[in-house]
């Protein structure tokens, strides 16, 4: 896990990482990118960012972009707004950033869930093609008060039958996970 990988910082070299990442086969670059992120090689990861959106190669785009808000922290999020806003992009290509996202969100609740979830609700709203997908996420976030944007999509948009299954999905565990939450009080 991501929050296990934070813990390496410092017992690594960023040129180890970099020779990881450019040594590796394409399946297997995805580990030593978080490094990079984790160890702050800003350069290394823009550059692999540029190229994975360029190429469209969502092997290491969700890597790239966790890796790169790693680095800028909190006010990168705009950025990945954007992107998982545009439209012109397909869902797989977009998709990725949703995984950045919810792990952040897992690894360090404290400094990212909130800027995260709010985020997430915003990217609902204006991609509705992004919702059973975040719903999904939101689910394992265990993030009980997004409800409202996803019911306004199901009001409000067509969605497909797998996004609707999706939300659904969450909408009864919302019920559930506020019922749970309250036992804990």
């Amino acid at each position: 896990p991501y929050a296990a990988m934070l813990e390496l910082r410092g017992s690594l070299t960023t040129s180890r990482v970099e020779s990881l990442l450019l040594s590796g086969r394409a399946d297997r670059r995805a580990l030593p990118m978080l490094l990079a992120g984790i160890l702050g090689a800003r350069d290394l990861v823009a550059e692999s960012l540029r190229t994975a959106l360029a190429r469209g190669d969502t092997a290491i785009l969700g890597a790239a972009i966790t890796a790169s808000l790693e680095i800028r922290g909190p006010a990168g999020l705009a950025d990945i707004e954007t992107f998982l806003t545009d439209r012109t992009r397909p869902v797989a290509q977009r998709r990725p950033g949703l995984m950045a996202l919810r792990v952040l969100a897992e690894a360090d609740p404290e400094r990212w869930r909130p800027s995260v979830l709010a985020v997430y609700g915003r990217a609902i709203m204006a991609a509705a093609d992004l919702a059973g997908y975040a719903a999904a996420d939101l689910e394992v976030l265990s993030a009980w008060d997004m409800g409202w944007a996803l019911t306004a999509v199901l009001e409000r948009q067509a969605v497909s039958e797998a996004d609707q299954l999706a939300i659904l999905s969450y909408l009864q565990s919302t019920q559930k996970g506020l019922r749970v939450s309250e036992q804990h009080r």
